[in-house]
């Protein structure tokens, strides 16, 4: 029917809002996306023209990977970015990037509220090798936001700092309220994780964080659920390798399940799900030479929602014919 070309990579889904009634009527639903240098689009889904183009991130590095929500003509972006791998360069002045979700007409573009996760970068002296050094920084948003009408908030997983000083938002889950930006609750786990690619790589002087996290994301979008009695639980997966629920109203610890050895490259990173009171969360696991008495468990899990109970574990078979854990 028709091809649009965005201005760089778009890995997020698509939304699209609903043919308009009354006075609106005859007006073309709207393709919403974002792509890879923090663009979002609103573009005709009948004809393919774009009808709004806005730049949510003026960054360098920023991006957004994760879909947006839309509830009641808002349009809720959660924005990532790359600075953290950029920082592996040893002459990159790191980092500066804020995380944040902003709010959108869906119909224009027009900003109605932002939510900065993270303060402003300030300078923190310089690195061995002399290069400047800034935070605090990053708390990306990679994930989709969960939308709660009922409670009137949007929630979402956040990632760690970049740098030091590390942030109370930081690899968190943060209520949103939906007509503000205001935070309702948050919840924080672990504290005190600055890490970037530069730790990867152990480039003398370089930009490693001297107190180096284990880099837990919550790379996974957040899930609000029923458990079997039907009670509301949100539900979040972590790098780390754990599955966490939380109370929605006051973002209270309800329990927790460690189902994957985790690590940088590991633990529950993208695509969980809920149905009938069970959460169904997937585990990329790999040994990263760190020391760990939890064994490497990569695959799917289904857990019990109410109780954290593991019922069942599929283990995700070696590749190229090894036996090695992927």
């Amino acid at each position: 029917r028709w091809t649009f070309e965005a201005s760089a990579e778009v890995r997020t889904g698509l939304l699209f809002t609903p043919w308009q009634r009354g006075r609106a009527a005859g007006r073309h639903p709207l393709a919403l996306f974002g792509d890879s240098v923090a663009n979002v689009y609103g573009i005709d889904a009948v004809t393919g023209r774009q009808v709004w183009k806005v730049r949510v991130d003026a960054h360098p590095a920023a991006r957004i990977t994760g879909q947006p929500a839309l509830h009641r003509g808002s349009l809720f972006v959660p924005i990532a970015s790359l600075e953290e791998g950029a920082a592996a360069n040893p002459a990159y002045p790191c980092c500066t990037f804020r995380g944040s979700v902003v709010a959108l007409d869906a119909a224009t573009g027009r900003e109605k509220w932002r939510t900065w996760l993270v303060p402003p970068a300030n300078p923190q002296g310089a690195t061995p090798l002399g290069t400047a050094r800034f935070g605090p920084a990053g708390v990306p948003v990679w994930n989709a936001p969960a939308v709660d009408p009922r409670r009137g908030v949007i929630y979402v997983g956040t990632g760690n700092n970049y740098s030091q000083p590390t942030t109370e938002l930081s690899n968190a889950i943060v209520a949103i309220d939906m007509a503000s930006g205001a935070i309702r609750w948050s919840y924080q786990a672990p504290p005190n994780d600055a890490w970037n690619v530069g730790c990867a790589y152990r480039t003398a002087g370089g930009n490693c964080p001297d107190d180096e996290g284990p880099d837990f994301d919550f790379g996974a979008g957040v899930v609000l659920a029923k458990d079997a009695a039907g009670h509301d639980v949100v539900l979040a997966g972590q790098k780390s390798g754990i599955a966490w629920g939380l109370d929605p109203d006051t973002g209270k610890l309800a329990g927790q399940t460690k189902v994957g050895r985790g690590g940088a490259g590991g633990g529950i990173h993208f695509g969980m799900a809920a149905a009938d009171g069970v959460l169904f969360a997937p585990v990329t696991d790999m040994d990263d030479g760190k020391p760990s008495d939890f064994p490497l468990s990569p695959g799917l899990n289904a857990l019990d929602i109410a109780t954290g109970r593991q019922l069942w574990h599929v283990a995700a078979p070696g590749a190229c014919g090894d036996k090695r854990p992927q």
